[in-house]
């Protein structure tokens, strides 16, 4: 039996040795890469909510950062979409051109050049889709495949992803000898699956207690997480981006709600901001008075959006119509920008966070033509009560 003394002092040197932060494929998402140093080889992450709520927005996000962003080899298994319609997601999250947009005829303009690169950079990445494995067994099968393959070269397969909601369902022999098979392939796994048997759910916060919702093999992985939307349950303008990945079961750490941000238009799950700055810019100068911006008809074929209940707010939508009557019309840019246009000014509300400020400013400079040398005033102050908005808007104008 070793001496007491000896195990203090082995613990002791272990805590003071330099530990590598992520030890397994990082997902890219850094509070969550944190908690759980990344996905193991062997370990089984499964992303659970209701439908509609993102988890194949959630896994495609994770396969671009693995992928492509770190050009690792992902294995991508999906029953519910077909290869194209992966593909289209996955162009739009690299090319930021909304998924609406792909249903429209693009031949030679700005969209299709960006679309192109992303293609080129997508036709370059190691990602293998497969939709035609039905069941476990074949999933395994499938994988033992292709990871002896890659085995040997340079990009060996580092996450596998099986988009089923149902897969896992199942709670057999059956199923648990297939989970250990594709434990045993020593690669991180993420599979989806949807609650089953979740009634009069309002949009309450999702906790500890709707595990039992999955099944028997579900509970058996080794962190579940949970994706919640504020978003899907009303159109308070503040929830319109934010989203939750409630982690409600980790072997290797902490559980812990980590706020995350959804773009709708893209499909795309990022990191939130700590504390996201919401505010007003204001364009300041003679320049943007004695620019002439394109007219709206043009900026519309150039593929920015009109109209849109989702990028703006309605109540300061009629904030600026009261306040101005020779309101035109307010314009969606990419990334949930809105720019009202009011006769001769350009009156652009900026909400999001500040670290896309200077990628938001050359947006705009383009958009409207203006000098390179425009400059823009930032006011954290937000709000849509009139009064302080004519109060704001009066101390600039």
């Amino acid at each position: 039996m070793n001496n007491i003394d000896l195990d203090v002092a082995s613990v002791l040197s272990k805590l003071q040795t330099p530990k590598k932060e992520i030890t397994g494929i990082a997902t890219g998402f850094k509070e969550f890469d944190e908690i759980t140093g990344g996905i193991n080889a062997g370990e089984i992450m499964l992303v659970s909510a209701l439908g509609s709520m993102g988890k194949t927005a959630f896994v495609l996000s994770v396969a671009k950062n693995v992928a492509i962003d770190n050009k690792k080899s992902v294995l991508f298994f999906s029953t519910e979409n077909s290869k194209d319609t992966i593909t289209v997601r996955l162009l739009s999250l690299l090319s930021q051109i909304p998924l609406k947009l792909f249903s429209k005829k693009h031949s030679g303009d700005d969209k299709f050049q960006l679309i192109k690169t992303a293609g080129q950079k997508l036709s370059q990445a190691p990602i293998y889709i497969d939709n035609s494995s039905f069941t476990l067994t074949d999933i395994v099968s499938e994988s033992k495949q292709l990871a002896d393959k890659l085995k040997n070269t340079d990009k060996p397969v580092s996450l596998i992803i099986i988009d089923d909601s149902a897969i896992l369902k199942t709670s057999n022999k059956k199923t648990e000898t297939a989970m250990k098979e594709l434990k045993n392939l020593n690669i991180p796994i993420i599979a989806t699956t949807r609650w089953k048997g979740v009634k009069n759910y309002k949009g309450q916060t999702p906790t500890y207690a709707y595990l039992r919702y999955l099944s028997a093999s579900e509970r058996n992985t080794d962190i579940i997480t949970f994706i919640h939307r504020n978003s899907y349950f009303t159109t308070d303008y503040d929830f319109q981006y934010s989203a939750d990945l409630i982690t409600v079961k980790n072997t290797r750490g902490l559980c812990k709600t980590i706020p995350l941000s959804f773009e709708r238009d893209f499909g795309e799950f990022k990191d939130r901001e700590p504390n996201p700055k919401v505010g007003i810019f204001f364009i300041l100068g003679n320049g943007v008075i004695d620019a002439k911006p394109q007219s709206l008809k043009e900026l519309k074929s150039n593929g920015y959006s009109i109209d849109s209940d989702f990028s703006h707010s309605d109540v300061f939508d009629d904030a600026i119509s009261k306040l101005y009557p020779q309101y035109v019309d307010y314009l969606e840019i990419p990334r949930g920008r809105v720019v009202y246009l009011v006769k001769n000014k350009q009156f652009v509300v900026y909400l999001d966070e500040s670290k896309d400020t200077p990628s938001i400013r050359k947006g705009i400079i383009n958009v409207f033509d203006l000098p390179e040398n425009t400059k823009f005033e930032y006011d954290e102050h937000y709000t849509t009560d009139i009064k302080k908005l004519q109060k704001l808007f009066k101390k600039r104008i």
